[in-house]
Parts: C-alpha cells; sequence; structure tokens
C-alpha cells in the first residue's frame, strides 16, 4: 500500500529551518475551498529543541510540503499566523498555524477613486497590487465599464470579494497566488483517480449546493480548489471540479478528502 509510513514524506520549512519526517513527527491540516478565503493549515511539530522552536515567530514565511517517496509537494506556503506550544502527555507539541495570504489582504483597509470609463480589471489588478500576493489569472465574465468611474472602500478582501462578483467571477487565492476567474474555472492539472491510483473508497452523494460528491483518496498534494478530477469507481465516473476540502496527516491517517461537482 502507498499508504504505508516508510512511503510517507512531510517536510517544513520556515526561518532557515527544515524539518522533514520521520526525523521530526509532524501533523497537520490543510483546509481549501473556493470561498475566497485562504487556505488554512495548522501543523503540529513534536519535540523541538528549545532553540529551534523559539525560531517559530508570527509572521515568518512557512512553506509545507508533503506526499510520498519520489513524489511531493507544497500544500500551504503563507504566513505563521500564530504559534501555540503545549504539553500532553510524555510530549511537546509545537502548533504552527499557517495563513495562505498577507495581513494587507486580509485586514488592509483601501479607499480609491477610478476615473470615468475605467475596467473593472484594471481595478481588480490596481488593488491586488496592494496586497503582497502574486497575481494569477483574471478572467471576467463581464468585465465591465464604469462610465461614471468607481470608488471602492472597505477592507481589501472584501472589496477583492464584491468587484469579482460583479464581474460574474468567483476569487480565491492559492500559495500566495490570487486567482480571479469564472465559476466553472478549473486549472489545467489533472488528476485521476481510481482504486489502482488512490482512491480510499466508493465516492459519496452529498446534499450540497455546491458540491455532488464526497471523495476520499490518499494524500495527493496536487490536488486544491479548482484542480479537474477524474474519477472512475462504481459510484461516480467522470471529469469533476474539486470545490472545497483539507490535507490530513495523523498517526495511520495521511489523506485528502474533497467536494467536487461535475463538469
Amino acid at each position: 500500500m502507498m499508504n504505508e509510513f516508510w512511503l510517507r514524506q512531510i517536510k517544513a520549512s520556515t526561518a532557515g529551518l527544515e524539518l522533514t519526517y520521520p526525523e521530526t513527527e509532524i501533523r497537520f491540516r490543510v483546509e481549501f475551498d473556493s470561498t475566497g478565503d485562504p487556505s488554512f493549515g495548522i501543523v503540529e511539530l513534536y519535540n523541538l529543541r528549545p532553540e529551534t522552536e523559539n525560531r517559530l515567530q508570527r509572521g515568518e514565511y512557512f512553506i509545507l510540503s508533503a506526499g510520498y517517496q519520489g513524489d511531493t509537494g507544497t500544500l500551504i506556503a503563507g504566513a505563521i499566523s500564530h504559534v501555540f506550544a503545549r504539553e500532553e502527555g510524555v510530549d511537546r507539541i509545537c502548533e504552527v498555524e499557517v495563513i495562505d495570504a498577507t495581513s494587507a489582504y486580509l485586514s488592509q483597509i483601501i479607499s480609491r477613486t477610478y476615473s470615468e470609463n475605467s475596467r473593472l480589471s484594471y481595478i481588480i489588478t490596481d488593488v491586488l497590487k496592494t496586497t503582497g500576493l502574486e497575481i494569477g489569472p483574471i478572467s471576467l465574465p463581464d468585465n465591465l465599464i464604469y462610465p461614471q468611474g468607481r470608488v471602492i472602500e472597505g477592507r481589501v478582501k472584501e472589496v477583492l470579494q464584491q468587484l469579482a462578483e460583479e464581474g460574474g467571477a468567483r476569487l480565491y487565492v492559492k500559495n500566495g497566488t490570487v486567482y480571479v476567474v469564472p465559476e466553472a474555472y478549473a486549472e489545467e492539472v489533472g488528476v485521476l483517480l481510481t482504486s489502482e491510483t488512490g482512491l480510499i473508497r466508493s465516492p459519496t452523494r452529498i446534499d450540497s449546493e455546491d458540491a455532488e460528491w464526497e471523495v476520499e483518496c490518499i494524500l495527493n498534494y496536487r490536488i486544491r480548489e479548482g484542480t479537474y478530477i477524474e474519477i472512475a469507481s462504481k459510484a461516480a465516473n467522470g471529469v469533476y471540479r474539486v470545490v472545497s476540502g483539507y490535507h490530513d496527516s495523523a498517526g495511520a491517517q495521511h489523506v485528502t478528502k474533497i467536494e467536487v461537482v461535475g463538469l
């Protein structure tokens, strides 16, 4: 089985540190969705030396990568938002919270006035430049022109979400990059899930406005919001887009769980 411990690989990097499993016990849960909220991760690092623990500071850039022997990739890359150490039995656990965004994107207030006949794509790009994040694809189904100009005011995140909605698009952040894309947009990353390629059990039909199936597979760093998934199973067959999900690794578990919608 691919999920045997000896094949598992995990690496946490920050502030000049590089911690790897199994030399360091590392457990995590990384959540992602298509709502515009940045991905969020909780990483637990066990029994660190005091000098190592002290180097984990709020605001430092943190990269978590994982997978299996010979095939690993980034799960989340962002700023440390909180560090908390606790004792649990004989273990000392340093819990690190990571957000795939910048403080400017999350909480900065912006107030700007744009001239007559400004295009929506220009305004969105201009606001994005204030976030410190990489600007990914900007594809608006309706690239509005504002004949009377446009005034924006509020928190950057909320402003960008509103502008994206006005253009008929959705906004999300992935590994420090902002995407403003049509609802049906899916990245050109294809993942085939069968019982031979990592599907743990047959997908389950769910009652949701946004998704149709719940899927569980061995941990796959390629899977994020917006990823194309081809599923071959007794229950679900076809091509789907990932709406939301999480990567989870703790004890015997090293999995990715997602909700998908058909294309």
